[in-house]
């Protein structure tokens, strides 16, 4: 037998209410109204503005997912495997000081920074550097 989400008592499969507690259950109850979708800018733009590591790193994975333009995409990989690197403070640390789990990081640092470059050279963005001497 189901029961209420609401009490947990008992229900009956044809039920539209329960009759414990009065609730609507079923398909038919109204939808709850669904969130407003931001663009791969809008979670590029809240990545930057954050001053928090975790939000950063949650903004620019949600920039990714949601298929940036090239130039942008390069931006947020190269800004992700930053956060990241900043979050675990791997500049300042020994090699062997780093476990397993985190050399997965260390690994997805490097794989976005792979990443970045792989759109700098189709975005042609490299054109516009100007070579060092």
């Amino acid at each position: 037998m189901p029961l209420c989400v609401e009490c947990q008592h008992g229900i009956r499969t044809g039920d539209v209410f329960c009759s414990y507690c009065g609730n609507r259950i079923g398909d038919d109850a109204a939808p709850l109204p669904s969130a407003p979708v931001l663009s791969a800018a809008d979670h590029y733009g809240r990545a930057m503005d954050s001053s928090n590591l975790e939000v950063t790193i949650r903004e620019l994975d949600a920039c990714l997912c949601g298929n940036p333009k090239p130039l942008l995409a390069m931006a947020a990989y190269f800004n992700l495997s930053a956060a990241v690197w900043e979050k675990f403070g791997f500049n300042k640390r020994k090699g062997h000081s780093i476990d397993d789990d985190e050399y997965l990081w260390v690994i997805g640092c490097n794989l976005c920074l792979r990443r970045a470059l792989k759109y700098m050279t189709t975005c042609h963005v490299h054109s516009n550097l100007k070579p060092m001497r």
